[in-house]
């Protein structure tokens, strides 16, 4: 489980007040547009938290009262985006950032000619994202490769029990009476005598 309890997130699009959620394990947690600030703060990018206590699988991140676990967040990018989030204790850390990467370059050279080939790549990161076993991973429904992406989509349901799974939602697509044309500028014809 991910936790925050009366946290104050300093980050762009957050609320002044201060903040409690938690995501549950077991199923995948969908983050609306309008809570984008939670998303970002999960990614442990450029965040800063004042206040609060925030716990991953009862491990407490802030205020970190010990040193020997270590937070660490990899990118994958791949015919998806997908973030991994560990939690480890700090004398294993390098260890695991070589498993990970190390696993996920098997996948480099898999062929890719045909929608299924794709598919099975897809496929074949989950797996590995099983194996791997971290706190939770973030896929972000607006990144290339995710936006649309119905196969991803299929993952994320298949997986959601065993990984803990975290989906900013999508935008919407814009309605056509909400996308702006442009008004083309047309001469009007003048009448006038030919000169011979």
């Amino acid at each position: 489980m991910i936790e925050l309890l009366e946290g104050i997130i300093l980050s762009k699009g957050a609320p002044k007040e201060p903040v409690s959620f938690s995501l549950e394990k077991g199923k995948a947690n969908f983050i609306s547009l309008d809570e984008t600030y939670k998303f970002n703060f999960l990614k442990l990018k450029n965040q800063a938290l004042d206040k609060g206590t925030f716990k991953i699988d009862d491990v407490t991140i802030f205020p970190n009262e010990s040193d020997e676990n270590s937070l660490f967040f990899l990118q994958v990018n791949s015919l998806v985006k997908i973030g991994l989030c560990f939690v480890v204790p700090k004398d294993q850390k390098k260890e695991k950032v070589k498993q990970v990467q190390q696993e996920l370059i098997t996948l480099r050279d898999l062929p890719l000619t045909t929608k299924e080939e794709e598919n099975a790549k897809i496929a074949a990161i989950f797996t590995k994202i099983k194996e791997f076993l971290p706190s939770y991973i973030l896929i972000d429904k607006n990144d290339d490769g995710n936006k649309d992406n119905e196969f991803l989509d299929e993952q994320i349901n298949q997986y959601a029990e065993a990984i803990n799974i975290i989906v900013l939602e999508q935008k919407p697509e814009p309605k056509e009476e909400d996308i702006p044309t442009e008004e083309k500028e047309t001469e009007t014809p003048t009448s006038g005598e030919k000169e011979e």
